[in-house]
C-alpha cells in the first residue's frame, strides 16, 4: 500500500515537472498586427503588418508593389533600455523575393539622434526587419507602441483595432468651416502687443489627418514660426508649403512684427496669412487671415518716413499757414509730433552698435596685452627652465657614464685578483 502511494507521488511530481518544462520551452508567440491610417472618407487603409518577436521586429507591406516615399521609425523615448542600446540595433531590408539584404546599423547616416528617428524611402523592398543584437531581449513581451512609432509619408500609422471603423460609422471628411478652425478672423497689432507679438491657433477638428500649407508675409515681420500642438515641435521653414496635421491636433503660428521700423510696420497693414488645406495633392480650401495695424502705429510709421513728410525734414520749418491747416486734420500739436519714440529707434540702434564695436576693440586690446605679456615675460622664463632641464639631463648622463666606468674598473680588479690567486695555488 505504501509503495503504491510513493509511486503515485513520483508520477505526480514527474507530470508537474514535464508540464513546467513544456511551458518554459514554448517559443515566444509573436502576434501579427495590421497598421495603417484613415483616408479622407474615414475608411481605414492598411499599409503594413507588424510582427514583434523576441529579438526582431518584422514590418511587411500589405501590398508588396506599393511604394513609400518615406518610412520612419521613431523610438519611444520612455523605453530607456531600448534608447540606450540603440547602437545594438540593425536594419535588414527584404526584397519582393523574400531575400534579405546585408544588415546595416540603425544609427547610420539616416538616423537623427536628436529625435531618435530613422527615415528612409521604401520603394523596392517588400519588408524590413529591425534586429536586436544586444544580450538582453528588449522586444520580448512588448507591443509596437512600447518600442517605436511608424510613419509613412509623414503620417503616423495606427493599429487597425484602434480605429473607429468597427465601432461606429466612418467620420465623413468635412470641407466646410468646421474642418479647420481658427481662433480669430484677423490679427491686429497695436501699441500693446506689437513688440511681444501675437499667436494664431489653427486646429484640425475634421476627425481625419489633414495636410496644410501656410504662407506668412515676411516683409515687415521680425519673427515668424509654426509650432505643432500639442507636441510643441517647430515645423522647419522649408516644410511650411505642405506638412501633415494629425486629427485632433493643430498648430499655432507665432507672429512678431518689426518693432524698430515704423515704416515697414505700416506696410504690413492689409497683408494676409494664407492657410491652405490639401487633398489628393491639390488645394481644397484656403483660409485667409488679414493682418491689421492700428491707427496709432500707422501714423507713427507715416511720421517716421523722413522723405515723405515735410515735418521730418531738418532745416526746413513748416510755414505757419501750412501748420495751422494741417493741425485740425491730424489732431496733433507740435509737442505731440515730437512725442512718438519710434523715430528715435534708428539713432538708439546706432549708439548701441557703437558701444558694441567699442567693447570689441577693448577686448582685442586686452587680448593683445595678455599675448605681449606672455611673449616678453613668460617666454624667457620657459626658456630658462628648458636650459636647466637640458643641463640636468647632461649631468645625469655624465654621472651614469662615470658610474659605469667605475663599475668596469672594479670588475677588472676583482677578476685580476681571482686570476692571481689561481696562479699562486700549488699544483
Amino acid at each position: 500500500m505504501e509503495s503504491d502511494v510513493h509511486t503515485m507521488l513520483r508520477r505526480t511530481v514527474l507530470f508537474l515537472l514535464l508540464l513546467v518544462a513544456g511551458l518554459v520551452s514554448l517559443p515566444d508567440r509573436a502576434r501579427c498586427e495590421t497598421y495603417g491610417f484613415r483616408n479622407a472618407q474615414g475608411k481605414f487603409v492598411p499599409k503594413v503588418s507588424v510582427t514583434v518577436g523576441t529579438k526582431e521586429i518584422v514590418i511587411r507591406k500589405v501590398k508588396p508593389a506599393e511604394k513609400f516615399n518615406s518610412i520612419a521609425f521613431i523610438l519611444n523615448q520612455k523605453n530607456v533600455g531600448l534608447t540606450r542600446n540603440v547602437n545594438m540595433l540593425n536594419l535588414e531590408w527584404i526584397d519582393a523575393a523574400n531575400k534579405p539584404g546585408k544588415p546595416i546599423p540603425f544609427t547610420g547616416p539616416l538616423y537623427d539622434a536628436a529625435t531618435l528617428t530613422y527615415k528612409d524611402a521604401m520603394a523596392k523592398s517588400a519588408a524590413v526587419k529591425i534586429i536586436d543584437k544586444s544580450p538582453r531581449s528588449h522586444f520580448s513581451g512588448k507591443s509596437l507602441p512600447d518600442l517605436l512609432t511608424i510613419q509613412i509619408d509623414d503620417r503616423t500609422l495606427v493599429l487597425a483595432s484602434e480605429t473607429r471603423e468597427d465601432r461606429e460609422p466612418p467620420v465623413p471628411s468635412r470641407t466646410g468651416p468646421e474642418a479647420i478652425t481658427l481662433d480669430r478672423n484677423s490679427v491686429l497689432f497695436n501699441k500693446n502687443n506689437y513688440k511681444a507679438g501675437e499667436i494664431l491657433n489653427v486646429d484640425n477638428r475634421s476627425g481625419v489627418d489633414q495636410v496644410l500649407g501656410v504662407e506668412i508675409p515676411q516683409k515687415g515681420m521680425l519673427y515668424s514660426q509654426i509650432i505643432g500642438n500639442p507636441e510643441q515641435n517647430k515645423i522647419p521653414r522649408e516644410n511650411w508649403e505642405r506638412f501633415p496635421v494629425p486629427a485632433g491636433s493643430g498648430i499655432f503660428i507665432v507672429l512678431i512684427p518689426e518693432p524698430d521700423d515704423p515704416a515697414l510696420l505700416a506696410q504690413l497693414d492689409g497683408q494676409e496669412i494664407a492657410i491652405k488645406v490639401y487633398q489628393d495633392g491639390k488645394v481644397r480650401q484656403t483660409y485667409k487671415v488679414p493682418i491689421k495695424i492700428s491707427q496709432e502705429l500707422r501714423m507713427a510709421g507715416e511720421i517716421g518716413r523722413g522723405d515723405e513728410t515735410p515735418e521730418s525734414r531738418p532745416g526746413q520749418p513748416l510755414p505757419e499757414t501750412s501748420r495751422r491747416s494741417t493741425e485740425p486734420e491730424t489732431g496733433f500739436t507740435p509737442e505731440a509730433r515730437q512725442g512718438p519714440p519710434q523715430p528715435q529707434a534708428g539713432p538708439a540702434r546706432r549708439e548701441t552698435s557703437i558701444w558694441l564695436w567699442g567693447l570689441i576693440f577693448v577686448n582685442l586690446a586686452l587680448l593683445l596685452a595678455v599675448a605681449g605679456y606672455g611673449i616678453f615675460f613668460i617666454l624667457p622664463k620657459i626658456q630658462v627652465l628648458e636650459d636647466r632641464l637640458a643641463k640636468n639631463e647632461m649631468f645625469i648622463h655624465s654621472s651614469r657614464e662615470a658610474i659605469r666606468e667605475e663599475l668596469d674598473h672594479i670588475k677588472q680588479e676583482i677578476l685580476g685578483q681571482c686570476r692571481g690567486e689561481a696562479e699562486s695555488e700549488p699544483e
